[in-house]
């Protein structure tokens, strides 16, 4: 069977992070941040893109991001409704 759109959409969001990670000059097979994020997002990798740039490009700490997450999962049905941006 060919990828699914979806399967295709988490591959660029892992591909994405992982770029973004790079362009901050670390190495995304070993920076702690980011094998910690890895860790974090591995149920959810459709988040990967947004939050590595909220955590590179943005200022945010794990914390933060661990909260938003947490949010986000909570109220699925809020969170359908936010204008999805693309980075």
């Amino acid at each position: 069977m060919l990828l699914d759109i979806n399967d295709y959409i988490l591959f660029e969001n892992v591909k994405l992070s992982r770029e973004i990670v790079t362009n901050a000059g670390k190495d995304p097979d070993k920076d702690p941040q980011f094998l910690e994020l890895t860790k974090l997002l591995r149920k959810n990798p459709n988040l990967m893109g947004k939050f590595t740039d909220f955590l590179f490009n943005k200022g945010a700490t794990l914390n933060q991001i661990e909260r938003v997450m947490k949010w986000v999962l909570t109220n699925k049905e809020l969170a359908k409704k936010i204008p999805q941006n693309s980075l």
